[in-house]
């Protein structure tokens, strides 16, 4: 049988990233994005956006922000976080990526042309629209013919899509592969869509983690803006929507396993067993694998010191069939 693609993944501080590093520490797996997450098939204008354009909803005016979107990518996954502007910095994983991403969208690239759009034109700044007729009424009166600012892409049919697609996959995740193990990334597709989002990869298999809302509320409170725990009553309400947005029949596909990351502390045996049998691999020797699960175990019930008893008792009643029972 071919080799399998792992993708774990969680809705954010759901302590999913505790079990890619178990899984990375095993040795069993080859990681080709070291500790750093590749979101290619779900970001904006990545592989999914590109895919539904081409096969289904084709526009000019889609085509160039798709077009536009992808490029942006090929910047946020190689250049590296700065103080004005956040980067992946994967280049350090792989020091050809800009190389191989502009490759591949020139590949699937059948025509550039010059053009305009009112609805391109209505998103532009003042400045850009000002600029944009100095140059038009240029070209017109003093050059006799007109030269229009836009770039607008035509793609390829869907088949080389995929084609190009799946050499850009090997590139990417499999080429250096030379031990020909199973591939383990991290957080290579959604929680929402654990297959579909993974889709691309070579016989994907999703694990996905989930944590009690409590714990994550405490950790999330007074450390990030990236999920809304300003207000008790918002959180509650998008931990809700999130969990909510999950596709039921991906969950039930056999490919996909949904574990608690209390259970994968508290009872690592029996969640070990559901993960190693859905991989198809034995378990390994536990006290050959430097994981310390009592580090792990320390993150397990902490908004009984973080938070205040209203803010337990709110969530309890209005998340109470998310809550992790002991």
């Amino acid at each position: 049988m071919s080799l399998k693609t792992i993708n774990i993944v969680g809705t954010g501080y759901s302590g999913s990233s505790a079990i890619y590093e178990f899984l990375q520490k095993t040795e069993l797996f080859h990681d080709p994005f070291n500790n750093n997450q590749l979101s290619i098939t779900y970001d904006p204008g990545g592989l999914i956006e590109l895919e539904n354009l081409i096969k289904n909803q084709f526009t000019p005016n889609k085509a160039r922000l798709v077009y536009i979107s992808f490029n942006k990518l090929i910047d946020y996954y190689c250049l590296k976080s700065g103080r004005l502007k956040l980067g992946k910095d994967l280049i350090k994983c792989k020091k050809d990526l800009r190389k191989i991403l502009s490759n591949y969208i020139s590949s699937i690239t059948n025509l550039e042309f010059r053009g305009e759009s009112s609805f391109i034109n209505f998103q532009k700044s003042s400045f850009d629209k000002i600029k944009l007729k100095t140059v038009s009424r240029y070209y017109k009166f003093i050059k006799k013919k007109r030269k229009n600012q836009d770039k607008f892409i035509i793609f390829c049919d869907i088949e080389r899509f995929y084609t190009e697609t799946k050499n850009l996959i090997f590139e990417l995740v499999e080429k250096d592969n030379f031990s020909k193990k199973d591939i383990i990334l991290d957080q290579a597709g959604t929680i929402f869509n654990p297959i579909s989002s993974v889709k691309f990869y070579k016989n994907p298999l999703s694990i996905c983690v989930l944590r009690d809302p409590r714990d994550i509320y405490s950790e999330i409170k007074n450390i990030t803006n990236k999920f809304p725990a300003y207000n008790l009553k918002v959180f509650v309400n998008w931990y809700k929507q999130i969990i909510n947005k999950i596709d039921i029949n991906e969950k039930k596909d056999k490919r996909v396993l949904f574990v608690n990351f209390e259970d994968f502390v508290m009872n690592k045996d029996k969640t070990l067993n559901k993960i190693f049998n859905m991989l198809e691999k034995d378990i390994p020797d536990l006290k050959k694998i430097s994981f310390d699960f009592s580090k792990s175990k320390k993150n397990i019930s902490i908004y009984k010191n973080l938070l205040k008893n209203y803010e337990i008792n709110y969530i309890e009643n209005n998340l109470k069939n998310y809550l992790y029972n002991f």
